[in-house]
């Protein structure tokens, strides 16, 4: 796969992640008319015109055969549903005029103002080859994703400086998706993962329904075969714990490899996993630096299992 286009002289600008440590850093041709065409056509139009005069002279002159209007409305009703069937296909990502699909590089969350939010709908078609099983392994721009596991147990939290635990910082059992992310790059350092494109949501604090993000974990009712999303475990950015485990904060260096994950909302423990079909969990991942804007560049990836492929930790 191509790398993602551009980075800054400078080097890419991670600040964001809250952490001072964070700093290292076709065209078709088109024939020209030649003389001799265009001596050819003069001559045709001077034969059609004298053409014209001797029908004229004979009393016989020729009239131009008009369309029969049913049949012009017949095709411009055809022309006009490829156009509307084309627009769509356009609007929902399924085709893209430069050749690649629209949600394979999407901007990162750090450019966009506080107020925008580029929300992609739930029931998007991905490129293909975005959907992975556990133990898959893909690469996408800079990065190489493998899901590893899927665990039900508590998160636990870490002060960001001193790293010391907080006992007193548990939650109740939540689901868990572990992957592993490599630096394919040559030279260029980033963050994959952090806890600001798990949390990134609109509004920011949103918890309810009509909340929107792009990274949420789908369950699938055994019953009617309804899905019912979760958001993802909320953890503010700016808060100075981060999750046990997860190196949100990490810049990874080329070639580096670090395991990490994802988790869910505590509401997970209302959900009657007897009664599950399935899990599909879509993550947006960091998946390289442009290199002349020196932002990040992101891409949806969905990964799906099974309630058989849930284990017991901690």
């Amino acid at each position: 796969m191509t790398e993602p286009r551009d980075n800054a002289d400078e080097g890419p600008d991670f600040g964001f992640l809250g952490n001072d440590s964070v700093s290292g850093g076709d065209g078709e041709a088109v024939d020209e008319p030649d003389a001799s065409g265009a001596t050819s056509s003069a001559g045709k139009s001077a034969s059609d015109a004298g053409t014209v005069i001797d029908d004229a002279v004979s009393g016989d002159l020729q009239t131009p055969q008009m369309v029969p209007q049913r049949t012009f409305s017949i095709v411009a009703g055809y022309a006009g549903a490829l156009t509307l069937v084309f627009l769509l296909l356009l609007f929902t990502g399924k085709i893209s005029l430069s050749g690649e699909h629209q949600l394979e590089s999407l901007p990162d969350i750090a450019p966009l103002p506080k107020s925008e939010f580029q929300h992609i709908k739930a029931n998007a078609s991905l490129p293909r080859g975005h959907t992975l099983q556990l133990g898959d392994s893909r690469r996408f721009g800079d990065v190489i994703i493998t899901p590893l596991r899927v665990t039900t147990e508590p998160i636990t939290f870490a002060h960001m400086s001193s790293r010391d635990l907080g006992s007193d910082r548990k939650t109740q059992p939540v689901l868990k998706l572990w992957f592993e992310l490599k630096n394919a790059s040559d030279d260029v350092a980033f963050p994959p993962w952090d806890i600001g494109l798990m949390c990134s949501r609109s509004p920011g604090e949103g918890t309810d329904e009509s909340t929107k993000t792009n990274s949420w974990l789908m369950v699938r009712h055994t019953a009617d075969s309804k899905e019912t999303r979760l958001l993802n475990y909320f953890h503010p950015p700016q808060s100075e714990y981060d999750l046990v485990g997860q190196q949100s904060r990490q810049l990874v260096q080329p070639g580096q490899t670090i395991t990490t994950f994802i988790a869910s909302s505590p509401d997970f423990a209302q959900i009657a996993t007897d009664m599950v079909a399935g899990y599909r969990w879509r993550l947006q991942l960091r998946k390289g630096v442009n290199r002349q804007s020196g932002n990040g560049v992101t891409t949806l990836v969905d990964v799906e299992f099974s309630p058989g492929d849930v284990s017991t930790s901690g």
